[in-house]
């Protein structure tokens, strides 16, 4: 009783109390929405207990200051509920589509602020997100009315006080990190003793920074995000693996046995393209009749088993991964950070193609316009050029986009790469923000997939009419023409409201039209497997750098390492440790600026 009766006379035990169960349930809840579709036993008893146990950890070291500072300052302390308030609000709806946790670093691109952005956060924002927000109003209110109001003049801590305060904090804290990490342990056959598990669970990312924080808490996760963000320069060992992986294990065939002959390239990276909409009746009528086409000719190259391994970037990324040939980082946008870096590319790969990046996005969103001379294009056709046209035909980006590329090709001088970078398939499907169609009159699918569908269909037909002007203008017979998705999209959470090739539904789709000798591939293949692939398709194989993938008419790969520890596909392949390493390499190659120099 006297435990009760010191925390019911002593508002500002009262008021760290409040704080410490508002961080719990902020963290809690964070945790709750990242553990879903991970690993089910989180959401566990014993589960629920760790995340309880780990975010103790979390609030007592977050309000370590609350007992350094003054009675009458202890009110700035809120500052901490309400930065990790917007944190976690954020968190939550990133990872909606992300699968994973925001990185730091992307809360401070403010160029990529566009009406795109803010309609896509608009429209992920669902009561789990809003729930963070009442419940820092609830303490406050709390606060307010049962605390602050009723506070006494209190006296300062003494030294010692403050002494005891903060070895009592990092206690709790270790405790419930040892604690939780002992579980991880014990219920893993993997480590041979706790030291070795600690050593491994605390220095390794393991491929997802949302582990990390399931399984340590948002302070390990911050200190791990900025203990690596610190750069060292080379060492001696990193830049040998680096050379001994690139001299043994990437390609250096030279022949193009696979070459179409064909002079010109237009590769179109769709929007937010899942593969189920492809060949999908709803009504018995089909939703894409001219990608269905394409599927179904048999000249062309068809794999629609694709694996989208994209990462913080996402669009940026898929770009960066057709154009480069390297996988994107898993910790930060690659673009945003290292984008403006010399990488070999196919731009410049097709010697004597004039290459030209057609898109309808503002040049300062995700780096477009460094990107652009990064890889080596010679002109970008943008957003600010099309302004008026967009506000005329009431921003349908994807018709004028084609438009305005058919015109630019036709009097573009043979040959000519021509890049063209859709939009309209972006999130959220909250409405169809095109002109609907039988699509939305039916009744099968949830309302946000026959949304997504009505702008599939509408890529559709303006993709058709492009094809047709290309024709026209005698283009086609002298281009192979690319379409590739840069990456997926979930559309609707109910897995039972929407279609899907598999659980997950993360097949992205390429089709290539115009090569030499068309092929069907049904198997398991990776993003980073494209650009070999039209590098054997455009015969520029005298070009040294092959990528981290595998040419898809020369390896038979069944395989794709959507992160390190994660295979789909085939996992016993001979290719999965190239596949796992290529990774690491390429994330070596990135940090450490590998083709800044002579190289």
């Amino acid at each position: 009783m006297k435990v009760v009766d010191k925390i019911r006379n002593n508002k500002s035990l009262q008021f760290y109390v409040l704080l410490v169960v508002l961080i719990e349930a902020l963290l809690g809840l964070t945790n709750c929405c990242f553990a879903v579709g991970y690993r089910s036993n989180l959401l566990s008893p014993v589960g629920m207990v760790h995340f309880m146990l780990i975010h103790l950890g979390d609030a007592v070291l977050l309000l370590l200051p609350f007992w350094l500072l003054a009675p009458k300052c202890r009110k700035w302390m809120w500052a901490v509920p309400v930065a990790l308030t917007v944190w976690c609000f954020a968190q939550i709806v990133y990872n909606i589509t992300y699968q994973e946790i925001m990185p730091y670093s992307s809360f401070l691109f403010t160029s990529n602020v566009s009406k795109v952005l803010v309609d896509s956060v608009i429209g992920l924002i669902h009561a789990t997100a809003l729930m963070t927000v009442v419940f820092t109003v609830a303490a406050w209110v709390v606060y307010r009315k049962w605390i602050s109001s009723k506070a006494r003049q209190e006296k300062v801590l003494s030294l010692r006080g403050k002494c005891v305060a903060v070895v009592s904090s990092l206690l709790i804290a270790i405790a419930t990190q040892l604690g939780t990490t002992y579980r991880i342990y014990y219920l893993d056959d993997t480590y041979t003793d706790f030291s070795e598990a600690v050593n491994e669970l605390y220095t390794r990312i393991g491929g997802r920074y949302k582990g990390y924080f399931l399984n340590h808490g948002f302070v390990a996760y911050t200190l791990h995000s900025i203990a690596t963000a610190y750069e060292a320069p080379m060492t001696e060992e990193e830049e040998a693996a680096i050379k001994q992986y690139i001299e043994k294990e990437i390609p250096c065939y030279t022949d193009n046995t696979y070459a179409s002959g064909r002079q010109n390239l237009i590769l179109i990276i769709v929007e937010s393209l899942n593969s189920w909409a492809i060949d999908l009746k709803i009504d018995g009528r089909e939703v894409t009749p001219v990608l269905n086409a394409l599927v179904a000719d048999s000249t062309n190259i068809v794999a629609l088993n694709v694996q989208g391994q994209v990462k913080n970037g996402r669009s940026s990324d898929g770009k960066f991964i057709y154009d480069t040939g390297l996988l994107p980082l898993l910790d930060k946008a690659v673009v945003m950070h290292y984008g403006n870096a010399p990488y070999p590319s196919l731009a410049k790969a097709l010697k004597g193609c004039h290459a030209m990046e057609i898109c309808m996005d503002a040049p300062g969103l995700w780096n477009i316009e460094g990107t652009n001379q990064s890889y080596g294009f010679k002109e970008l056709y943008y957003q600010r050029q099309y302004k008026d046209k967009l506000v005329a035909n009431g921003y349908r980006a994807d018709e004028l986009l084609f438009a305005e590329a058919a015109q630019t090709i036709a009097s573009t001088k043979q040959p000519f790469f021509a890049q063209i970078v859709t939009a309209t398939m972006h999130s959220p499907y909250d409405t169809p923000d095109v002109d609907t169609t039988w699509i939305s009159q039916s009744k099968q699918y949830t309302p946000q997939v026959r949304n997504y569908l009505e702008r599939a269909a509408y890529f559709d037909r303006h993709l058709g009419l492009f094809l047709q002007q290309m024709s026209q203008k005698g283009l086609l017979a002298n281009t192979v023409v690319a379409i590739a998705s840069d990456h997926t999209e979930l559309v609707d959470d109910a897995p039972e409201g929407r279609p899907s090739l598999s659980p997950t539904g993360n097949e992205c789709a390429l089709i290539i039209v115009g090569a030499k000798q068309g092929k069907r591939i049904d198997r398991v293949v990776g993003q980073v497997d494209v650009y070999p692939t039209l590098l054997d398709v455009m015969g520029a194989n005298d070009y040294e750098w092959k990528g981290l993938g595998y040419s898809l008419l020369r390896i038979d790969v069944a395989s794709a390492a959507v992160f390190p520890q994660e295979i789909v596909g085939d996992k016993v392949s001979p290719l999965v440790e190239h596949q796992r390493r290529a990774w690491e390499m390429s994330g070596l190659i990135i940090k450490k600026h590998w083709f800044n120099g002579t190289r």
